[in-house]
């Protein structure tokens, strides 16, 4: 279940056989573990990536990850194979209450931003999720900057600053901590809010010892200069800054 966001470009939601990086899709059905009725999904066994966005939007056929099977019945995501009585006690709990199921409701919520929530409710340590918010404002693709997208930025920018904070509860947490700050100087700049961008850039890059290719961070610290809040992708790094 631990998906560290340093390994996001082969993204690590490791779910049963499914790789999240692929592109040949197969239907999976499996017992819904809360309630009753199937939980269906899909398994990919290949994929093709040719570009990869500054937010590490993976770009190419089958290239966007797959959510775990859901429940038919209520919207839970089985994320693993086994659970204890008393996790799935208090799972139901939480999937049948209206706050979950009114997610399940709201077509506009993604299906990382609920097993998110569900991870969050479960008391899960942060490292184990917080790529799953950067996940979920990948259903923008390279759209530009919408009141809806900023809405949703603006979210994952809370929740990540809350990260930093506690993040040093736990061993070994530098190379979370580079990608947490070239994240949030991303989704400040793409927000227009380019002094704290410009924060977040300097502290990734002086801190990044080989955690990030410093192709990324030259290439959004020019473009926090320049104040340019467009989507990008790194192959436009070169064309962009000559």
């Amino acid at each position: 279940m631990e998906c560290f966001i340093r390994k996001i470009l082969t993204l690590c939601l490791i779910l049963f056989t499914l790789n999240s990086w692929a592109g040949t899709s197969q239907l999976i059905v499996i017992d819904c573990p809360i309630g009753e009725g199937k939980a269906v999904g899909k398994t990919r066994t290949s994929y093709s990536q040719f570009n990869t966005g500054l937010d590490f939007l993976p770009i190419g056929p089958g290239a966007f990850p797959v959510p775990p099977p859901e429940c038919e019945e209520n919207g839970f995501f089985v994320y693993k194979k086994n659970f204890s009585k008393d996790e799935v006690k208090k799972l139901e709990n939480f999937i049948f209450s209206d706050d979950y199921q009114n997610l399940v409701k709201n077509e506009n919520v993604s299906s990382f931003f609920k097993l998110a929530k569900i991870y969050e409710y479960m008391e899960y340590p942060i490292l184990d999720y917080y790529d799953l918010y950067l996940v979920d404002i990948w259903k923008f693709g390279k759209v530009e900057n919408s009141e809806e997208y900023k809405k949703t930025a603006n979210q994952i920018i809370s929740k990540y600053e809350k990260v930093i904070v506690t993040i040093g509860l736990y061993p070994d947490t530098s190379k979370h901590l580079v990608y947490i700050n070239y994240l949030l100087a991303e989704l400040y700049r793409r927000t227009g809010e380019f002094e704290k961008a410009a924060e977040k850039i300097k502290w990734a890059s002086k801190n990044n010892y080989n955690d990030l290719d410093e192709e990324f961070i030259d290439f959004q610290r020019y473009l926090i200069n320049k104040k340019n809040s467009k989507f990008y992708v790194i192959r436009q790094r070169n064309e962009i800054m000559n």
